[in-house]
């Protein structure tokens, strides 16, 4: 009988290369015992290259540090143990802060709050987070802060022009001089943690508030004025910027200090210039 018509296999028998055979397990053709047979490592292997690759893997993990897998049945004991070998501090303190002053363009007034971060570290180290995740996501909070303050800086910024240029519009020439009455009234019936309040909060720029503060000292120089007792007194460039405006709105007086021919010209026109020396000398 020629090869082509033969039956048989060439001799190779009913054996696969993987070392199986067709009507039995390969565990068993390649001639395991009984006991390897029913091993759960060996029997999950489809064949022996499986088992090689399974072997080959294993092997590279000896001598590392293996970490099990949580389970529903771990205790509190079990999960410290766990967060301690995935990098878990010893204490909350070992979470590094970032150096915010190496930053890029940081403005002036941004701070860590230290009581704040200290609780946060507690949170943190609390729910076993790890030393490297801890200090990420410290930096990433940082940083999302200093974007806030920066915010709140530009708002700030924008809102103190606006009142500035919203007051300008509302005395006009009277401006420099009312802002001055602004500031007696506060000197003289505040202190320095009024003050010292007002420039936190943004209020020294607010234009309600410098306009009670004007209202304020207008209402107590026109009862000094008028007889009145109260201690209220423009200090020098105020008090010169207050009696200008109302000479202004003297017609005599403003008459007098152009009429060279007037007999109180001169006196006038000195009394004028010395005013003016008084309200706008960058001295006083």
């Amino acid at each position: 009988m020629s090869l082509l018509n033969d039956d048989s296999d060439g001799g190779n028998g009913s054996n696969n290369n993987d070392g199986s055979n067709n009507d039995k397990p390969w565990q068993e053709a390649v001639g395991l015992s009984e006991d390897y047979r029913k091993n759960p490592t060996i029997a999950q292997a489809k064949d022996i290259n499986a088992l090689a690759k399974m072997t080959i893997e294993a092997q590279a993990l000896v001598g590392k540090d293996k970490i099990p897998a949580p389970t529903d049945k771990w205790e509190d004991a079990d999960w410290a143990e766990h967060y301690k070998r995935l990098g878990l501090p010893d204490t909350a303190d070992e979470y590094g802060t970032p150096d915010v002053t190496k930053w890029d363009n940081v403005p002036d007034g941004f701070e860590i709050q230290g009581d704040e971060l200290k609780g946060f570290k507690e949170s943190l180290h609390k729910h076993g987070v790890s030393k490297k995740q801890g200090e990420a996501i410290i930096q990433d909070i940082l940083q999302t802060n200093l974007g806030k303050f920066r915010e709140n800086l530009s708002a700030n910024d924008k809102a103190r022009e606006d009142s500035i240029n919203s007051l300008k519009e509302e005395f006009g020439a009277d401006f420099d001089s009312k802002i001055t009455v602004a500031k007696s009234v506060l000197k003289q019936y505040g202190d320095d943690n009024l003050a010292g309040f007002l420039e936190e909060t943004g209020l020294a720029d607010n234009a309600d508030m410098v306009r009670l503060l004007t209202k304020i000292g207008s209402a107590l120089s026109e009862d000094n004025a008028s007889g009145g007792s109260n201690s209220f007194q423009l200090n020098g460039t105020a008090a010169a910027m207050q009696e200008l405006e109302q000479l202004k709105a003297d017609p005599d007086f403003m008459r007098r200090t152009w009429d060279t021919e007037d007999p109180g010209h001169h006196a006038a026109k000195q009394r004028w210039m010395d005013l003016n020396n008084r309200a706008y000398s960058k001295a006083s």
